[in-house]
């Protein structure tokens, strides 16, 4: 009996002997565990939420050298949304986002060579110098958005993305949709671009390419029939007023329809030495001493003028009263190719003097077609139109081919950011447009 006493009172010990080791390992286990989760929730995030590492260069910053600007996150000049409303570049325009619209005349144009002659729409394009190239760490996207309370709802979509350190892609999409501030001012685009740049290891080495889609569709309604909208006696909502082409359906007044297709690359190549200021840093940047670059652009054009309509209201010039139909479509293929050549002389500090020397050959070539469909192409009516008018074909078409050969000089002259000086020259050597 003493034994089998001797033996539970063992058992017993070492029972709670045991409980008391499983306790102390539970206790020391756990507060191992809370000094390692405590540890790791003092470690610092591998992703830096920061905007200084959202970097873009622009064509005409990389035609200078290779260097990046940081995004602008807020929202100044948010509110010129609208292209005609741009206070250091104004206009003349009919009043409402997506309408005819003209630069003043104190800011010509100083192209030379072929042009189309439609200037009406051209603010909405989305043009291949204009693409943004990005430099991001980590995936960039970027939504704006305007209206939907009101008339004007413009929408805006963006995403870049590293590839690996030297070559990033980015798209770009657009939408607009306007009802205007009159009936028959319905404006409407979509625009997209799909971008890339790469650069060699070497710094050398540079390519940019991207693809731009354009398609714009804007109304007209040929004013409206009331010669006193603001009289005491019409105070009343905008949309009430009869516009001189009214179509309930929208289907049969005039419109402008447009597109813009255009694929663009560029190659450039840095020679000699190279001035590197911020090396390995995102706020780098190289300024070559001399850079040869080779452009080419691959551009279609489409406008079309469609009216199915009789024009009562004397809207449009007389030589189409007579018209119910009238569907115009022109069509321009442009090919460009362009050589470029840059000499940059500095002294010992990059942003003291620097004098500059750039030489380059442009060749276009130019397709054109033009196809008229009108209701009515032979007018017998002598009052309103004197000048006997032959019979026309209901179908015309017109189809020529234009080049140009293009040389261009600048020399400039910049001290620091204080002054920048140059002087432009493009001269017209053979082509089309000899002599421009």
């Amino acid at each position: 009996m003493k034994l089998i006493v001797r033996i539970l009172a063992a058992w017993c010990v070492l029972f709670v002997y045991s409980m008391d080791v499983i306790a102390q390992s539970k206790e020391e286990w756990s507060s191992a565990l809370d000094s390692a989760r405590a540890k790791e929730d003092g470690k610092k995030d591998s992703v830096i939420l920061s905007a200084k590492y959202i970097r873009y260069a622009t064509l005409d910053m990389l035609k200078k050298g290779t260097y990046t600007r940081q995004i602008d996150t807020s929202h100044h000049n948010y509110q010129y949304y609208n292209p005609q409303n741009l206070p250091w570049n104004p206009s003349v325009n009919l009043g409402a986002y997506g309408l005819a619209t003209r630069d003043l005349l104190f800011q010509p144009k100083k192209t030379i060579g072929f042009q189309s002659g439609f200037t009406a729409l051209e603010r909405y394009l989305l043009n291949p110098d204009s693409i943004q190239y990005f430099r991001a760490r980590a995936r960039y996207s970027e939504l704006s958005a305007v209206g939907f309370f009101f008339n004007d709802q413009v929408f805006r979509a963006r995403v870049a993305q590293n590839i690996n350190s030297q070559w990033n892609m980015n798209v770009d999409f657009h939408s607009t949709k306007t009802d205007g501030f009159y009936l028959g001012q319905n404006y409407s685009d979509l625009k997209a671009s799909v971008a890339s740049w790469y650069e060699s290891k070497n710094n050398r080495y540079n390519l940019l390419i991207n693809a731009v889609f354009n398609r714009l569709d804007a109304m007209e309604n040929g004013s409206i029939t009331e010669d006193l909208p603001f009289a005491p006696g019409n105070r009343q909502s905008p949309d009430r007023f009869i516009p001189k082409f009214n179509d309930p359906s929208k289907t049969n007044v005039p419109r402008s329809k447009w597109w813009d297709n255009s694929l663009f690359l560029r190659q450039s190549l840095y020679l000699g030495r190279l001035d590197t200021i911020d090396k390995g840093k995102p706020t780098m940047q190289i300024h070559p001493t001399n850079s040869m670059a080779h452009n080419t652009r691959i551009r279609r054009q489409t406008y079309n003028f469609f009216k199915n309509m009789d024009d009562q209201n004397a809207a449009l010039p007389y030589n189409n009263k007579a018209l119910a139909l009238n569907s115009d479509k022109t069509l321009i293929t442009n090919v460009s190719n362009e050589f470029e050549y840059n000499f940059f002389l500095r002294g010992k500090s990059v942003f003291k003097n620097e004098a500059k020397l750039n030489l380059a050959f442009q060749h276009d070539m130019n397709w054109v077609e033009q196809h008229q469909l009108d209701s009515m192409r032979y007018y017998n009516n002598t009052s309103a139109y004197p000048q006997p008018l032959k019979k026309l074909p209901d179908s015309t078409t017109f189809d020529r081919f234009y080049q140009n050969g293009i040389v261009k000089g600048e020399l400039g002259y910049k001290f620091s950011d204080r002054l920048d000086f140059s002087l432009k020259a493009n001269q017209i050597v053979f082509g089309h447009n000899f002599g421009d």
